[in-house]
């Protein structure tokens, strides 16, 4: 089985925790965009060892003139924030809602790029023994987008 869902707001990565004294607090923009996250998963919870692809589409800023603008549509994001903790916050959102535990999750592919319409695109998949024997291919790229791109 697999369920895909898209969250129409721009990605934010998971932010460190303030400590006072042996008291770790969220912050705030973590904590209500893993709410967005938990409540934009309507399939209910699933089982088994898990596969997660995600897509980060991340604005494209402001300052830059019409033509930069557009050749920076759908190329490679790599400033800050750091995929991992994008990947990081969404999982935590999705923990105890999507899955039991995000220790499921044995397998992850991610893509942060650029785009006119920022939002966050994550496809869980429940992955049966016979499709763990495939191998990571350069065709990943295209084939997450490829899935990406149908929904």
């Amino acid at each position: 089985m697999m369920y895909t869902m898209i969250v129409n707001t721009v990605p934010v990565p998971k932010g460190r925790p303030r400590f006072y004294g042996n008291h770790a607090v969220t912050p705030e923009k973590t904590r209500l965009y893993e709410k967005l996250i938990r409540e934009s998963w309507t399939y209910g919870m699933m089982d088994g060892p898990l596969g997660v692809r995600m897509l980060f589409v991340m604005p494209i800023p402001k300052s830059v003139s019409k033509k930069k603008h557009e050749e920076l549509l759908g190329e490679r994001h790599t400033k800050k924030p750091d995929l991992d903790n994008l990947v990081k916050a969404v999982l935590d959102g999705l923990n105890g809602t999507a899955f039991e535990d995000d220790s499921r999750i044995h397998r992850i592919m991610a893509i942060k790029e650029y785009g006119d319409e920022p939002r966050v695109v994550v496809t869980l998949t429940g992955e049966e023994k016979e499709e763990l024997n495939g191998t990571v291919s350069e065709g990943t790229d295209q084939s997450l987008r490829a899935l990406v791109s149908r929904v």
